[in-house]
């Protein structure tokens, strides 16, 4: 079965690539390719290397910073869809 999602024209979608720390759990201001975060609340996708992070995960709660409910480890690719 195939799912497709119909989106407005004029829609945009926003990547946000960090690369973690030892075990960074905060992730805001600039991303590796020096764009700032800024996202609307409750309108993002976060992934851990790959891996869709559910909601209770991790908490987005200001428009500008990412929390991770469990520290990432040095390396590891953070990325947010806005």
């Amino acid at each position: 079965m195939t799912r497709s999602r119909d989106v407005s024209k004029g829609a945009t979608r926003n990547e946000f690539v960090y690369t973690a720390t030892s075990q960074q759990t905060t992730f805001s201001g600039n991303d590796d390719n020096t764009n700032s975060l800024s996202y609307t609340v409750g309108q993002i996708d976060v992934f851990v290397n790959g891996v869709r992070q559910a909601p209770a995960d991790y908490t987005a709660t200001n428009g500008t910073s990412v929390v991770l409910g469990a520290g990432a480890s040095v390396g590891d690719t953070v990325q947010i869809n806005a």
